[in-house]
């Protein structure tokens, strides 16, 4: 099934590239013609007006192509997605954080449903023009239901805002959100595999769930071993191996 929606996904890409094409072929000749057909000042109007069009129209496209590529990154994860992971560190908050103390990570927020550990890494992927790489690790309380917390994405955006000030770039944002579950039901299945991998011209956004089933003594989550749509999703994905 993965497989066919990936063709389709393909399909879709290469019709949006053709129309993208077309328009701008379209607008070369409409540009031409406002000239042939109209005096000077209308015909510049018409290509100041075509620019601003164009804009916009390229923004669109390029937002879809993003949606296209981003779809096709999590298709291809869940194709060739790995096995569980043994349970060797964390299996309480308390040797969590005794983890993410060594790596350096600090608590940034704590309440009664969940904490809050993060941390601010200059870019050692990148070679040139290197930023840096916000992450994120939220431990949730078993009594939640969901993985996704408005608080964490508030938590983000404050620690954004920190970067700002500290005139520190963020391109990449890497969050690890984190909950015990009793049962390994449909629900909780799908809440899991909830992951967000998006690359876009600003930089990329990578969110993991992560299930810790104490009866199995395993980490549930939604990875690949063999496909990787970034070096920063592999880094993303061992910093988990590691820390689980």
């Amino acid at each position: 099934m993965n497989k066919r929606i990936l063709r389709w996904i393909h399909v879709q890409f290469l019709l949006t590239i053709l129309l993208f094409l077309v328009y701008i072929l379209a607008s070369l000749l409409g540009g031409y013609l406002g000239f042939w057909y109209f005096n000077s000042a209308i015909a510049y109007a018409l290509v100041f007006a075509n620019i601003f069009l164009f804009l916009v129209i390229s923004t669109l496209f390029r937002a879809r192509i993003e949606v296209l590529i981003n779809r096709s990154f999590l298709l291809r994860i869940v194709d060739k997605q790995g096995p569980p992971l043994p349970i060797k560190r964390i299996h309480e908050l308390a040797s969590l954080e005794q983890y993410l103390r060594m790596q350096e990570f600090t608590v940034f927020a704590k309440q009664g449903t969940h904490t809050v550990f993060s941390r601010m890494k200059k870019d050692d992927i990148k070679k040139i023009f290197r930023g840096y790489i916000l992450e994120v690790v939220v431990y949730i309380r078993p009594n939640m239901d969901e993985f996704y917390l408005d608080h964490v994405d508030e938590c983000v955006q404050k620690l954004q805002d920190e970067a700002i000030k500290n005139k520190q770039k963020v391109e990449k944002i890497l969050v690890t959100q984190i909950k015990k579950v009793t049962e390994l039901d449909d629900d909780t299945k799908n809440k899991i595999k909830e992951i967000i991998f998006l690359r876009t011209q600003s930089g990329i956004i990578s969110t993991i769930n992560v299930g810790l089933h104490e009866a199995s003594g395993k980490a549930i989550l939604l990875y690949s071993d063999e496909y990787s749509p970034s070096m920063y999703y592999r880094y993303h994905i061992d910093q988990i191996k590691r820390m689980v």
